[in-house]
Parts: C-alpha cells; structure tokens; sequence
C-alpha cells in the first residue's frame, strides 16, 4: 500500500484522533496507529520513536497482536475497552426441587448451586429459611419446597428469628397427620374452630393451620382444613355459636 500520493490533513487528523482517544483512550488510539505504521513497513525503531514508546515496549506490542489478537489493543490499565467485553449478567436467586435434591442459586455473576438432600430437612429449613430472612428467597417459594403452607412458612421464620431453633425439628412421629385426619385431629380442629369462633377471632383455614401448629403441633395444610370443616359442617357455626353461647349465660342465670 503506498500513501505517498496521499493528502494528509493535520487539523482532520487532530479533530479524529482526539475523538478517537475519548471514545478509546489515548493509549489504545497509539497504538492502532503504531500498528497500522508497522503494517505499511515502517521500521519498529522509527515507530517506536514517533510515538515516544520506547523500543522494547511496541516490540512486545508486537508480539503480542499475534499471540492475543484485537486484545492485545486494550488499555490493561482499565478493566476492559468500552465495548470490548459483554457485560457480565447476574444469576438471579431461586430455588428448587429436583428428585431427592433441592438446588439453591445464589445471585452471583457466575452460576453458584447449593445442593441440599431433600430428607435432611433441619438442614434444609435452616438454610431456605436464612435466605428467606436475608430477602434472596421469598416465603412462597420456601413454603413450596418444604410443603407447608405460606402462613405456616412465615410462622417458622418468626419462631426462628426469634431463637426458638426447636422449631427446626420435625417432632411428628410416623405419616404426616396431612394426609390421614384421625378423630383426634379433627377433635382439635372442632375444638380450635369453636374457640376461634366464641372468642371473634378468624375461622378461616390459613388462621387455624396457625393456631393448631402453635397449640396441638399438628402441621395441617389449609386444603384439608377447609375439607374438613365442609365435611364436619363446621362453617356456619361461626355465626350461630356465640349466639348460643350468650342465650346458655342468661337461661343459667334466672
């Protein structure tokens, strides 16, 4: 390539390179234009020389381009040449079930999994329930994983940010009392729905999954609950119990 019929504009050139140097930065904008000099055959001494860089320095310059390429253009003094690199993405939190494993994702720009057993669940609680604390996880999700219901799931957190690490402990014995509502279970729930309902506190199923946890330590899902009061006939006493209630203080009284 020969430039010496070439016109050669000074202040273009200064107008360019000072545009290229902000968009750049000076000392990536040297060194194309020294790259450029070495390929139309200027000696590396005299290139070296008119851009001030000593000898030795655009040397290695040079054998750089051919080992790292177009990376051997960018300014090492920064952390990347705009545009050089992509940006890095943040893995966003989560976790979940996957066969007798649960997988936890922590945000970080490169993919970290925490992998729980599934049967270790006082490991398993203390750890979703850290991370629902600390906002990474929200109580659905953790609620999922575990089977229990939200409201229970946020019952647990309270008991263990408040230091009652006991909770952790499963202390049922046998099948989960979810699946099978012996008499005594729905004696408690009777027994629970009539208190509720005499002192004007809520029926609703997601309340007494609450109270009986608290009281019996029955872990109950708010689907059986509202199952069985349908099938007890529990859900109109709400309103006739304490009117019964009140008229058996008067007869008492006369």
């Amino acid at each position: 390539m020969d430039c010496k019929n070439i016109n050669f504009s000074q202040t273009k050139s200064e107008k360019r390179v000072n545009k290229a140097n902000k968009l750049l930065s000076k000392n990536v904008v040297k060194w194309i234009i020294g790259f450029a000099l070495f390929l139309l055959g200027a000696r590396r001494k005299d290139v070296s020389e008119l851009l001030g860089t000593p000898y030795d320095t655009f040397n290695s310059f040079i054998k750089r381009i051919w080992k790292a390429r177009i990376r051997a253009f960018e300014d090492r003094r920064v952390s990347a040449t705009p545009g050089s690199m992509p940006k890095k993405s943040v893995v966003m939190p989560g976790a979940e079930l996957l066969g007798d494993e649960v997988i936890v994702r922590l945000p970080h720009e490169k993919s970290i999994d925490i992998r729980i057993s599934y049967a270790n669940k006082v490991v398993l609680k203390a750890v979703l329930l850290t991370l629902m604390q600390n906002q990474i996880l929200n109580s659905q999700t953790v609620a999922v994983i575990l089977g229990y219901t939200q409201s229970h799931t946020l019952y647990l957190n309270r008991q263990v940010e408040a230091g009652s690490t006991e909770i952790l402990f499963d202390r049922r014995r046998g099948q989960k009392q979810d699946y099978v509502f012996k008499p005594e279970v729905k004696a408690e729930l009777i027994q629970q729905y009539s208190a509720n309902a005499i002192a004007g506190k809520s029926t609703a199923s997601e309340v007494l999954a609450i109270d009986l946890m608290e009281r019996c330590d029955l872990d109950l899902s708010d689907r059986s609950i509202r199952y069985h009061i349908q099938k007890l006939g529990l859900k109109n006493i709400a309103v006739t119990l304490p009117e019964i209630i009140e008229r058996l203080k008067k007869n008492s009284g006369k």
